[in-house]
């Protein structure tokens, strides 16, 4: 019974005097992958066990931050065992989402090396005491050409310029036929960006029939849409050599419309292709056949 009492209490007497283990730093920085817009990192987190006895890492969660926002955690799923008077380096991954760093893509594309903020908090149990222990850290992360290629990905898989009406300019003539037709171009980012250049061609029956070009590039607003009037003139004679049975049977006439769009965004260049068709009632061209 004395030899339990004695060592209870000698238990007691090193648990009492377990010194809290040390966050040291963050290491070895690494882009693992990238899928469904989401970055994995992986990364070293180096702790000090200052104790004369085995420890247990329990628990680390980390959040990352990018100018003061929340972009991405980090967890510990498993018990990491310290050994005495040694600095350990457990590997952890941690997660950044692109969509909660979107606001900031065109801040990310000025640097190849990118300054996060990291914040740490461990769990770990030196003999039957358990230590809180919290670290902050600078961390760097080559994000650019990351961005840049989720830039060409939301560009080209997003209806960034739709056609949403066509009315004729003017009463149609023997010779030609001008039509007013308003292009839509949507921003579904949160940042402005510019739009340098759009072109389109219009085709009908696979042939070429008009072909309009922007004059001068405009800012496109954050989450919104600009309306772009355009005008194009159609020979009619180049436009009933295309005619067939299909447009006396559902009385409208079928135009194809494809382009590019030019977009930067702090000054680099995003390439964008262009795809839409517009309809109209062949009622609207009643001056040719009259």
């Amino acid at each position: 019974m004395k030899k339990l009492v004695t060592y209870l209490i000698i238990i007691i007497a090193l648990s009492s005097c377990g010194k809290k283990p040390d966050f040291v730093a963050i290491e070895n920085v690494e882009v693992e992958s990238i899928k469904d817009s989401v970055i994995n990192v992986k990364m070293n987190y180096v702790v000090f066990n200052s104790n004369a006895v085995k420890s247990k890492l329990e628990q680390a969660n980390l959040k990352i931050y990018f100018q003061d926002k929340v972009v991405g955690k980090g967890y510990l799923n498993q018990t990491v065992l310290l050994s005495p008077k040694d600095t350990i380096s457990v590997p952890i991954k941690f997660e950044l989402n692109l969509k909660q760093l979107s606001k900031f893509y065109p801040i990310l594309l000025e640097s190849d090396s990118s300054e996060f903020y990291m914040e740490s908090n461990s769990k770990i149990k030196v003999m039957l005491k358990t230590f809180s222990v919290k670290g902050k850290e600078t961390i760097f992360l080559d994000t650019k050409n990351i961005i840049k290629s989720e830039l060409n990905n939301r560009f080209n898989n997003s209806e960034n310029f739709k056609v949403k009406g066509v009315s004729v300019d003017k009463i149609p003539t023997l010779n030609e036929s001008s039509f007013n037709i308003n292009v839509q171009a949507n921003n579904n980012l949160p940042f402005d960006y510019k739009v340098e250049r759009l072109e389109l061609t219009f085709y009908n029956a696979s042939s070429q029939v008009a072909k309009w070009q922007l004059q001068q590039s405009f800012l496109q607003k954050a989450h919104k849409t600009t309306s772009i009037p355009i005008t194009i003139t159609v020979n009619n004679l180049n436009l009933l050599k295309n005619a067939d049975m299909s447009w006396f049977v559902k009385k409208e006439i079928e135009f194809d419309i494809k382009g590019k769009a030019v977009i930067i965004v702090n000054g680099y260049e995003f390439n964008i292709p262009v795809e839409d068709k517009i309809k109209f009632k062949l009622k609207i061209l009643t001056g040719i056949f009259e």
